[in-house]
């Protein structure tokens, strides 16, 4: 790890991205529940655990530099038992929004980086969306 500072863009990134990873989380979570096409179950599974990947180098972040850790969402923020509010064509168009959404956000944030490191991870989130 540098030995250099985060800037107040890293920061606001990095805890921008967390509270998104979270929040993905949680909706992946429970259009997994309701979706019923195979194929598109695993595109949501896959995104789970990218999701879930992201946010774990992130909090790995936060440790290292002795940030707080952001709350974000939680399992508590989500009814895995609601009844279904969406077509599984429906959350197609939405992962795929989200895809397009996140590789724009990881970009930029690529781009006002400064440390490597940060860089890196920017860079990692871009390269495994493809």
């Amino acid at each position: 790890m540098s030995n250099n500072r985060l800037t107040s863009t890293e920061i606001s990134n990095l805890w921008t991205h967390y509270l998104r990873e979270t929040l993905q989380i949680c909706v992946i979570k429970y259009m997994l529940s309701n979706i019923k096409d195979p194929q598109i179950l695993d595109i949501f599974n896959m995104a789970q655990k990218m999701s879930e990947k992201h946010t774990d180098m992130l909090q790995s972040i936060f440790k290292k530099e002795n940030f707080p850790n952001p709350k974000g969402f939680t399992d508590r923020d989500v009814n895995l038992n609601a009844p279904r509010l969406f077509s599984d064509l429906y959350c197609l168009y939405y992962i795929h929004t989200l895809t397009m959404h996140g590789a724009q956000a990881y970009n930029i944030a690529f781009s006002v980086s400064i440390r490597q490191d940060i860089r890196e991870f920017y860079y990692q989130c871009c390269t495994k969306l493809y």
